[in-house]
């Protein structure tokens, strides 16, 4: 005991430890737990039982779901794996990474001092890219008359999650990220000022920011294990000329780190993110600058105010006008100000944004005088939306007298520079002239799904209206962003299935490329998130039914080209997306089949056969002197197992385990192939051994003497033995539970054929050598054999003993096992033995 030997802090972390296991126990037999619960406390229960045994020198528990194991209903392979597992694990058993979303509650607010209504705003910022990556939260304006009722409203939970399709991945959790808190206050242009306009004219006005380290905080919650409250302190603006980067001067102080969004996907939407960035006016003969206010509408082609598309965060409701802040005496204001425009999408071509600027007079009337606007269209002529960019637009000028009634009297002039070249013949007397000394500048990020701002993309999902440019059309669809191809994934895939409908001998190997381009594109680890998209849409919404045979046709058009082609992208990047290509010839057949009640069924299953030929063909070519065709098998070989599933839809168990066998037994022999090329085919064959495929005793006894073949080669020349003990554990794995069938002789006495002498050769080899991991995997492999075999097995293995030099190798197994008892059953003199059923 610990007491005993006067580990004294050892004795008081076990009782400590004791004590928790105690209460767990307790929480266990309450009942009033959940499945997850009990789930979790079992996991807490096992991980501290682990420690206690690891601590004093017992042995540790296998377990499986926190349950212990029974010996005798698993291969010692397994329980080996789970012995060695459990040995470097002290802590949490790993879990796999989520995306984060922050939550939080704004509890208190000290704004008394202002002595005004407020709006505050939270977002998290990126300091790298220099802009929110998130999308705004108004909280309930704060209103100075009734304070009570304000907290009241704000005490709710806010999640600052994604903003179109930004997600935070646990790597953005590492970096330097901000929450930031703008205050703006409403009511009187200047807090100083004794003066009262008129009562219901109201500025908003900048007060104040706030932020804080998203690093702070987790380091915080992982100290305290628990919730925490922080308090953000509001730094005022003295300066309103430079509100705009309040935040990122007090962020500057305190780090210089930087980090970068990962991109993610959204939900269907269709919201532009607007922001007001600056403007410069002229003084117009004033002593003193400007009071600039902005109000902004989104209209309609008819001129009509839509209603409700703006929104200024995501806890207020949206408004059908927006009013800026009012910065003072500032002639340069810089706003900052982001405002959301959810905008239908039925609503989007046709539909315009007008910018109104009037100066605030402090005066008694507190006049707002109108002197200008600017406007931009949503889309542009060829049906793009607004890039996601800086727009300087120009400002005309105007004067409250001015109407906009009639809006096409605007809509004809240039909006900015780049649409200056649209209008050539501009007359001279215009109801709105130019103010070639003033601008305005905003910036604009797309969330949507429906709208694109890539001309490729358009001309791609428009292909009808430009049919001599087709071919044009689909090799440019390489140069369309990853981001713009899968928010319009499902659109992409239909429109390229009618192309190959329209002309399949013309288009089809174009058609083919763009698939194995988009399908590759989804196994970027950026994308992989979209790959249930892309399921999704062969099971429920792919209508292909002739595409199968276009599609098989270039499959095995790629595989023959391969021994000829010095350069071979386009052939390894159809390998690559094997799986989901078979997905779509499978599905595609299946529509087929429900659509013509099984037609041309043998000339799908011959052209399969081919293919498999062909697949064959590539195998067996040598490689050694070719990097290229070597870099092709290893993708051919490394999708190979992911056809299995898509193949047992439309064939039986026994036919796609011929496929597979000769496939697997054309590959070159261990002896033709480079080192690289070896690794690469065993991991092939341990993914068929762990596939569904292998799992049929119908499939294992087809595919079982070809994975042995390979196995034996590979231990008779000591290459790669870490993989293939992985594999030939998953095999033991395997037949050990399917133990009690009757096929299952049959398969060990093929292991005890292929397996026993050189498995036995090999750990003696590697003994002598004393590496110790690769040991115990094959002592476990070894006994998990000889714990399946019989006293049949046995005779028969002694019976094919031609002479005594062929017995000296049971009896050099006398060197790792005492009792010698493996010795006594490879003579069929173990007592007690089981009889072969």
């Amino acid at each position: 005991m610990p007491f005993q030997k006067h580990k004294v802090d050892l004795f008081y972390k076990l009782r400590h430890v004791m004590n928790e296991l105690i209460d767990l126990r307790r929480q266990l037999l309450s009942g009033h737990l959940t499945q997850d619960q009990v789930r979790e406390v079992k996991r807490h229960i096992t991980v501290r039982l682990d420690w206690g045994n690891e601590h004093l020198g017992l042995d540790l528990v296998p377990r499986k779901d926190f349950e212990v194991v029974d010996s005798d209903q698993i291969s010692v392979s397994d329980l080996y794996k789970m012995v060695d597992t459990m040995r470097p694990r002290h802590g949490e058993a790993c879990r796999m990474p989520v995306p984060h979303h922050f939550f939080l509650s704004l509890k208190s607010f000290t704004y008394n001092t202002i002595g005004e209504d407020t709006d505050v705003f939270f977002s998290l910022y990126d300091t790298r890219e220099g802009k929110q990556i998130s999308t705004q939260y108004e909280c309930p304006p704060h209103r100075s008359d009734n304070a009570a009722k304000s907290l009241e409203q704000a005490r709710l939970i806010v999640s600052l999650g994604d903003r179109g399709y930004y997600d935070l991945s646990s790597k953005d959790m590492k970096r330097d990220l901000y929450i930031v808190a703008h205050v703006i206050r409403i009511g009187r242009m200047l807090l100083n000022d004794s003066k009262k306009g008129p009562a219901h004219l109201h500025y908003r006005r900048p007060y104040g920011c706030a932020v804080l380290s998203i690093l702070d905080v987790l380091q915080s919650l992982t100290e305290l294990k628990e919730e925490k409250d922080f308090v953000l302190k509001v730094y005022t603006c003295n300066n309103e000329g430079e509100w705009s980067q309040i935040h990122e001067n007090i962020i500057r102080k305190s780090s210089a780190k930087y980090s970068a969004p990962s991109a993610s996907h959204g939900d269907i939407r269709n919201d532009l993110y607007l922001t007001l960035e600056k403007g410069d006016f002229e003084r117009g003969g004033k002593r003193v600058q400007k009071n600039i206010e902005v109000t902004m509408y989104v209209l309609y082609a008819d001129g009509e105010i839509l209603k409700d598309c703006i929104s200024l965060g995501s806890g207020e409701p949206n408004r059908s006008s927006y009013h800026s802040f009012v910065l003072y005496h500032n002639n340069s204001p810089r706003w900052g100000e982001i405002v959301k425009l959810p905008i239908p999408i039925d609503r989007f071509r046709g539909s315009h944004l007008r910018f109104e600027f009037r100066h605030c007079s402090t005066k008694d009337k507190g006049e707002k005088k109108l002197l200008g606007f600017a406007f931009s269209p949503l889309m542009r002529d060829d049906g793009t939306t607004l890039s996601d960019d800086i727009h300087e637009l120009y400002v005309y000028k105007c004067d409250e007298n001015s109407t906009f009634n009639n809006h096409a009297l605007y809509l004809g002039l240039p909006c900015c520079k780049e649409d200056y070249s649209g209008c050539p013949n501009i007359p001279s007397s215009l109801i709105f002239q130019r103010s070639t000394k003033e601008s305005f500048f905003i910036s604009t990020q797309l969330s949507s799904t429906k709208l694109t701002q890539n001309v490729d993309l358009l001309a791609l999902l428009k292909w009808k209206a430009f049919p001599d440019r087709i071919m044009d059309i689909l090799g440019r669809l390489r140069h369309v962003s990853g981001e713009e191809i899968v928010k319009f994934l499902q659109d992409i895939l239909d429109t390229l299935f009618v192309i190959l409908d329209d002309n399949t001998e013309k288009y089809g190997l174009l058609v083919f490329q763009s698939l194995v381009f988009i399908i590759n594109l989804l196994r970027d680890i950026k994308y992989f998130h979209f790959r249930p998209v892309m399921d999704t849409y062969i099971q429920k919404h792919f209508a292909g039914a002739l595409a199968y045979k276009e599609l098989i046709r270039c499959l095995k058009w790629y595989m023959d080209c391969s021994a000829e082609l010095i350069r071979q992208d386009h052939i390894q990047e159809a390998m690559r997306a094997l799986e989901y290509l078979f997905k779509f010839i499978v599905q595609s057949r299946i529509l087929y089949s429900r659509a013509t009640c099984g037609m041309e069924e043998e000339q799908f299953r011959a052209s399969i056969q081919d293919l498999f030929h062909s697949i064959r063909f590539v195998l067996s070519l040598d490689s050694r002197n070719s990097e290229t065709l070597l870099f092709t098998q290893a993708a051919l070989l490394n999708s190979f197992p992911t056809i299995f599933d898509e193949l047992l839809q439309m064939f039986t168990v026994q036919e796609v385990a011929e496929f597979v066998r000769g496939t697997l037994g054309s590959m070159p022999s261990t002896v033709h192939i480079g080192q690289s090329m070896d690794v690469v085919k065993l991991q092939s064959i341990a993914r068929t051994v762990d596939s569904r495929l292998f799992s049929f005793s119908e499939s294992r006894r087809i595919l079982l003497p070809v994975v042995l073949h390979h196995i034996h080669l590979h231990l008779r020349q000591q290459k790669e033995l870490l993989i293939c003990s992985g594999i030939l554990g998953s095999i033991f794995s395997i037949v050990k539970t399917s133990s009690l069938e009757a096929d299952v002789m049959e398969e060990v006495e093929m292991m005890v054929e292929s397996l026993l002498d050189v498995l036995l050769q090999t750990l003696l080899t590697i003994m002598s050598k004393s590496h110790a991991q690769e040991a115990g995997e094959y002592v476990s492999c070894l006994l998990s054999l000889l714990r399946q075999m019989c006293d049949t097995h046995y005779q028969h293995l002694l019976d094919n003993f031609q002479s005594k030099d062929e017995l000296k190798v049971g009896s050099k197994a006398r060197a790792f096992h005492p009792g010698g008892s493996m010795w006594l059953r490879l003579q069929g003199l173990s007592p007690g033995r089981d009889k072969c059923k």
